[in-house]
C-alpha cells in the first residue's frame, strides 16, 4: 500500500469524447465522513471523474465469483473445478481493521472504489493512502476423476484470468499456487486486473476541499491527494506491472521514458511514485507543474494530472485521452507566489 505525505483558482473538468473508465465510490466503510462533509465528498467524485476521463481503455467486464472449468466424457456429470474469489482490504476508515467481501460483477469500464477517513496523530505527516484490493481463491472440485482433472483445473483457471484480468490495463496481482487430487498435482497462475481500489484519507490533516478556490498557504489540498490515491488504485506503484518496469530508481516503461527523456532516476526511493520534484505539463491548464504522482504535495498549492502521469498510465497497458504540447509554456514564478512551501507526503 502507497502512502502520499502531504494553485489554480477553480479547476477544470477534462472532457473526453467517449470516457471508459467510470469509477463507481462505495462509502459502506467510511464511517460517515463524507456524508457529513459534501464539499469532501464533492472533491473526491471530481477527482474520480478526472482520471476516468483520462482512460479511455476498454476494461472488460468481471462476471462474478465463481468461474467453473468442466472435462468429462458423460457432458450430464462431468469433472468440475469452481474457483471462488473474495476481495479483502483495510477498512478505510479505520485500518486495523480488515475487511473481506465476496468478489462481485462488475459491468464494462467500471471499477470499484471503497474509501473512507481515518484520524492520524495531530502533525502527522501522512495525508492519505491508496492501494489496490487484495484477492483470495478457493479451489472446489466436484465428482472427481482424476485423469480428467488437470484439464478441468485449466478450463477453470482460464475461464477466471479471462473474466478477472479486465482485458487491458496493469497486472495488480498474480498468485502461483497449485491443486492436488489423488496423485495428480496441476500449478497454475491466476491474475488480477484493475477491479476495486481502497483509499484512506487522513481526517486530521488541514485541509482545503473546495474544488472552485486555492488552498491558503498552510492547506492540503483534498482534490490532489484524492487524485494521487486514486491513481494508486488503478496500478500506479501498487501493480505487478509497474513492479516490472521499476528497477530501483531506474524505469523501463516506454512511453514515459520517451516523453520524459530518460528513465534514469524516474522513479523515488521508496519505489512507489515518480520521482520527488520531477515536473511536466498539467492536461488541465497546460502549464508546468511537479507530476501528480510524486510522493509529496506542497500546502497551499493545486496538484491535477500532467502528461507524464498519463504516460505512466501508458506504460500500465491503458489507453489515455491525447493531450498535444502546448504551443508556448508560461513558465511560473514560484518565488512571486510567496507561499509557504511546507510539503507533506501524499
Amino acid at each position: 500500500m502507497r502512502r502520499f505525505i502531504a494553485g489554480l483558482a477553480g479547476l477544470g473538468m477534462l472532457v473526453a469524447n467517449a470516457p471508459a473508465l467510470v469509477i463507481d465510490i462505495d462509502y459502506t466503510y467510511d464511517g460517515g465522513y463524507f456524508s457529513l462533509n459534501p464539499a469532501a465528498k464533492a472533491a473526491l467524485i471530481q477527482a474520480a471523474a478526472d482520471v476516468g476521463n483520462a482512460i479511455t481503455s476498454t476494461l472488460t467486464a468481471v462476471p462474478g465469483d465463481i468461474y467453473n472449468g468442466e472435462f468429462g466424457v458423460d457432458p450430464m456429470d462431468p469433472t468440475r473445478v469452481k474457483i471462488d474469489w473474495g476481495f479483502d482490504f483495510p477498512n478505510p476508515s479505520n485500518t486495523a481493521v480488515n475487511v473481506t467481501v465476496p468478489a462481485f460483477s462488475l459491468a464494462a469500464n467500471h471499477f470499484r472504489l471503497y474509501v473512507g477517513a481515518e484520524a492520524l496523530p495531530a502533525g502527522s505527516p501522512e495525508l492519505g493512502e491508496g492501494s489496490g484490493v487484495g484477492f483470495s481463491e478457493d479451489v472446489s472440485i466436484t465428482n472427481a476423476t482424476e485423469g480428467e482433472f488437470p484439464t478441468a483445473m485449466n478450463n477453470a483457471v482460464a475461464a477466471s484470468n479471462a473474466g478477472m484480468r479486465r482485458g487491458v490495463g496493469p497486472q495488480m496481482n498474480l498468485i502461483n499456487t497449485s491443486s492436488t487430487l489423488g496423485g495428480t498435482t496441476v500449478n497454475y497462475t491466476l491474475q488480477t486486473g484493475a477491479i476495486a481500489g481502497v483509499v484512506t484519507m487522513n481526517s486530521n490533516a488541514n485541509w482545503h476541499f473546495d474544488i472552485n478556490t486555492n488552498p491558503a498557504p498552510l492547506e492540503s489540498d483534498f482534490y490532489s491527494v484524492a487524485l494521487h490515491e486514486i491513481l494508486h488504485t488503478l496500478g500506479v506503484g501498487t501493480s505487478f506491472t509497474w513492479d516490472s518496469q521499476a528497477n530501483g530508481t531506474n524505469w523501463s516503461g516506454q512511453n514515459a521514458m520517451t516523453l520524459n527523456g530518460t528513465g534514469t532516476n524516474l522513479i523515488s526511493t521508496d519505489g512507489g511514485h515518480i520521482a520527488e520534484g520531477t515536473m511536466s505539463t498539467s492536461i488541465v491548464t497546460g502549464l508546468p507543474q511537479e507530476v501528480a504522482m510524486d510522493p509529496t504535495l506542497t500546502q497551499g498549492t493545486r496538484k491535477t494530472i500532467t502528461q507524464l502521469d498519463l504516460a505512466f498510465l501508458r506504460d500500465l497497458g491503458y489507453t489515455t485521452i491525447a493531450v498535444p504540447e502546448p504551443a508556448t509554456v508560461v513558465l511560473l514564478g514560484v518565488a512571486a507566489l510567496g507561499l509557504v512551501m511546507i510539503r507533506r507526503r501524499a
